[in-house]
């Protein structure tokens, strides 16, 4: 489950030490709230299920937790193991670009930081698609490449993370990659998804330029050039996503303004009339 949804539910976004994880319980020492009220130096969190094997707490180290505040007060992830999303596994560093983005996705996205930039582009994803048809604005300029992007593993860039960007690059495309035959899926080791994630881009750029390609001709063919000859060109494979879909996500080049007029020669002055 990708963390911005967890962290949209959770009433404290907590940091700290582990001192220990048994009985469902995480205990956190040297606490500190990145999201909501919490007064104390330590805090026991509640959990059900379990974390897979390197991708739980471990004590001694620093951890991120996003948690539900119950009406007893006592605190519970706010998404249980493996696949809740509560304990973030990026750790602290994550947990606080999560945050800045969640406050000002715009402002995150157009900065350099790449984890906050992803999950920027999730959140205004999801923004564009919740606004009506007849009212959506042009959708922000990379939004696509920077989701398949994270599909890929890497640095703050887990399961979690890898999540949130398949499920914004289904919905904006209304596809699956997780089926045939791309089949990309998050619960895949990292080398497996490093491998289907750069399948999925690859078919990404080759839609690309199968659209750059298209309003080429149809530039073309408003100049009143002939159209090629269709027996003299090669069939291309079909892409995987929708044209008329990625569009969308294409910006149209702006057109290249014309030539500046050569400057006009000045008339020379007459010669000189002879002498009688």
């Amino acid at each position: 489950m990708p963390y911005e949804d967890v962290l949209d539910i959770a009433d404290l976004a907590l940091t700290g030490t582990v001192e220990s994880v048994k009985d469902g319980k995480i205990e956190l020492s040297a606490v500190r709230a990145l999201k909501g009220k919490f007064e104390g130096a330590a805090a026991t969190v509640a959990f059900s299920g379990s974390f897979r094997d390197g991708e739980g707490p471990e004590k001694g180290k620093p951890a991120a937790l996003l948690c539900l505040r119950l009406e007893d007060g006592k605190l519970r992830l706010a998404g249980d193991p493996p696949k809740g999303g509560g304990f973030v596994v990026e750790g602290p560093k994550l947990a606080e670009k999560l945050l800045a983005a969640a406050a000002d996705p715009a402002k995150a996205f157009a900065a350099d930081d790449a984890a906050a930039k992803l999950s920027a582009a999730y959140r205004l994803s999801r923004a564009w698609l919740a606004a009506p048809e007849d009212k959506k604005p042009a959708p922000p300029e990379g939004l696509v490449e920077t989701l398949v992007e994270g599909l890929i593993p890497g640095d703050l860039r887990g399961r979690g993370v890898n999540s949130a960007a398949r499920d914004a690059v289904n919905a904006l495309l209304k596809c699956e990659i997780n089926n045939a035959p791309l089949r990309y899926s998050v619960n895949a080791e990292e080398i497996t998804r490093s491998t289907k994630g750069e399948d999925v881009k690859s078919e990404w750029d080759y839609a690309v330029r199968r659209v750059k390609a298209l309003r080429e001709r149809e530039k073309e063919k408003a100049e009143g050039k002939p159209p090629p000859d269709p027996a003299k060109e090669r069939k291309l494979p079909e892409p995987f996503f929708n044209l008329e879909l990625v569009k969308l996500f294409v910006p149209v080049p702006a057109p290249t303004p014309p030539a500046p007029p050569p400057p006009e020669k000045k008339a020379e002055p007459p010669p000189p009339a002879a002498k009688s």
